[in-house]
């Protein structure tokens, strides 16, 4: 059974080897420095909210969607000269949905979504695409290519949907969405499987980028690791799967990513420059580390326009599981209205055979994704 597949036992050692490859404060710290000034302020407004939008006209948009469709034509028919710009742009899974759900390809990841992402970069964007599918079969097997809802490819896994260690809280005080992963409460758990729980961030994801608005305005990412033992309850491979996602796939653009700590985790300070290597520059630099008490971290990441009132409960919010559930209906009803225009890719997912139901990644992971 592959790895991404379902995880081992409950770790009882170091997931993350003390000899592997780490990037440390230091180089993260040199890795700043060496930002122009004017990047440095981006980067800034960017975590604050206070960036001016990209102000792209319909022409323009219309024109750059030309210049993504030619260039996601030269990828899959191999003439395009210029490298990709990801490990994770692969074709395949992209044509296959092409021929298995043309539908799903058009409503879900659409050109403009991906153009949005990476500041309309067209070659960034292709690549984005193709990355996007990759990692979306292999995270799901052939439910990839049924609709990301909660009667569709997420249908097997409303348990860990509905547990809300995964959710979208509401919105900053700049209007950007604001996506949360309570890695102690997620990953900690004894029933913890890492292919559901890289489906269920994945559909959190999902949700938002579809929306206009939020591919405009990007999105904050919210980490929760207060009383986290990296010991007892850490997954290097879905560690590495979660960073992909964001990095490599998500079809909008992260914003700030925000992490929060107890006071005293000596074993977390002990494995972050490791974290810090898989996360990759532009996570990084959008990454702001809060130590301390829930008073402390509230009154931290109230700087950066996230309040109580819309905070989770694990951080010291007011969000918790009633909240997660009312999203979590209003978020169906917008599904089911939406499945109504797309009826036969819904009876698909109804009528999966078990085998693929029980299978779903594939036969076996890509090499890159089980790596040491």
């Amino acid at each position: 059974m592959s790895e991404i597949r379902r995880s081992k036992a409950k770790p009882t050692h170091w997931s993350i080897p003390l000899t592997a490859p780490a990037f440390t404060p230091l180089q993260e710290q040199q890795e700043r420095n060496e930002l122009s000034h004017e990047d440095r302020e981006y980067l800034r407004n960017e975590l604050y909210g206070t960036e001016v939008p990209l102000n792209v006209s319909e022409d323009k948009e219309e024109e750059l969607i030309r210049q993504f469709d030619e260039c996601v034509k030269n990828l899959c028919n191999g003439s395009i000269e210029q490298t990709p710009r990801s490990e994770y742009c692969d074709t395949r899974a992209y044509l296959e949905a092409l021929e298995v759900c043309p539908n799903i390809v058009n409503q879900e990841t659409y050109p403009i979504m991906f153009l949005r992402a990476t500041n309309y970069d067209v070659e960034a964007a292709a690549s984005r695409l193709m990355a996007h599918w990759k990692v979306r079969k292999d995270i799901f097997g052939e439910r990839a290519f049924l609709p990301i809802t909660l009667d569709g490819a997420m249908k097997e896994d409303l348990d860990e949907v509905k547990r809300g260690f995964m959710t979208v809280l509401p919105e900053d005080e700049h209007g950007r969405p604001v996506v949360l992963l309570d890695r102690v409460g997620s990953t900690c758990s004894s029933t913890y499987q890492r292919a559901s729980y890289l489906r269920t961030l994945w559909y959190m994801f999902h949700c938002v980028a579809v929306q206009p608005k939020y591919q405009k305005t990007g999105y904050v990412f919210l980490l929760n690791l207060i009383d986290w033992e990296p010991h007892k309850c850490n997954d290097r491979i879905g560690a590495k799967m979660c960073f992909v996602i964001i990095r490599e796939c998500v079809p909008m653009k992260l914003k700030a990513y925000h992490a929060t700590y107890g006071s005293k985790q000596t074993p977390v300070k002990i494995v972050e420059p490791h974290i810090r290597q898989m996360q990759g520059r532009d996570i990084r630099l959008h990454l702001v580390h809060h130590y301390g008490t829930h008073e402390d971290n509230l009154k931290s990441l109230e700087k950066f326009g996230l309040h109580k009132k819309d905070l989770p409960e694990c951080v010291g919010g007011d969000f918790g599981l009633e909240e997660h559930m009312r999203w979590l209906e209003e978020q169906h009803e917008v599904e089911k209205l939406w499945s109504g225009r797309h009826s036969d890719m819904t009876e698909k997912a109804k009528n999966l055979p078990n085998e693929e139901k029980s299978k779903p990644n594939g036969d076996e992971p890509p090499a890159s994704l089980d790596d040491d």
